[in-house]
C-alpha cells in the first residue's frame, strides 16, 4: 500500500510539472540588416506623412478584433516561434500570397510589427521581406504592446 501511495504522489507531481504552460521566449533584440524602431518613431513617421507601409502579420482575428496601428495592412504569417531558415522560407510564401503587399515597391519603407517582444510574427515577416528583395525594412519589435502603453490610436 505504501508503494502505491508513493507511486500516486510521484504521478501527481509529474503531472503537475508537465501541466505548467511553456512561455515563448522573447524575440532577439535585433535582426541582421534590419533597423529596430520604437513606437515614438513609427508615430512620428505616421504624423509626418512618411511614405511607408506598416505591415501587421498577426492573425486576421487579432488585426480586426484587437485593432491595429492606423494604415497597417494585414498579411498573416505562421505562428512558429523561431527565425530558422525553413521558417523564413514558409513566411516568404505567406507574404507572397498577400495581395496588399504585392503592389508595394521593393524600395518603399516597410515597418513590420506584431503584439510585442514575445511575438515572433514580425521578426519572421521582416526577415522574409528582406529575403524577398525589399530594401527598406524596419522592425517595430515592441509592437502593439508599446503602442498601446503610449496611448497611441488603434484602428
Amino acid at each position: 500500500m505504501k508503494k502505491l501511495i508513493l507511486l500516486l504522489i510521484a504521478v501527481a507531481l509529474f503531472a503537475g510539472v508537465t501541466a505548467v504552460p511553456v512561455m515563448a521566449e522573447d524575440t532577439p533584440a535585433s535582426l541582421a540588416g534590419i533597423t529596430t524602431v520604437d513606437a515614438a518613431t513609427v508615430k512620428k513617421w505616421l504624423d509626418s506623412g512618411e511614405k511607408m507601409v506598416i505591415l501587421d502579420p498577426r492573425k486576421d482575428s487579432d488585426y480586426k478584433e484587437k485593432g491595429h496601428i492606423p494604415t497597417a495592412i494585414n498579411c498573416p504569417v505562421g505562428t512558429e516561434t523561431d527565425i530558422k531558415d525553413d521558417t523564413i522560407a514558409k513566411t516568404v510564401e505567406h507574404l507572397k500570397a498577400c495581395k496588399a503587399l504585392a503592389a508595394v515597391d521593393k524600395g518603399k519603407k516597410i515597418v513590420a510589427y506584431c503584439n510585442g517582444a514575445a511575438c515572433w510574427m514580425s521578426p519572421k515577416a521582416a526577415l522574409a521581406l528582406k529575403k524577398m528583395g525589399y530594401t527598406n525594412v524596419d522592425w517595430f519589435r515592441t509592437g502593439v504592446k508599446e503602442w498601446q502603453e503610449k496611448g497611441f490610436p488603434m484602428e
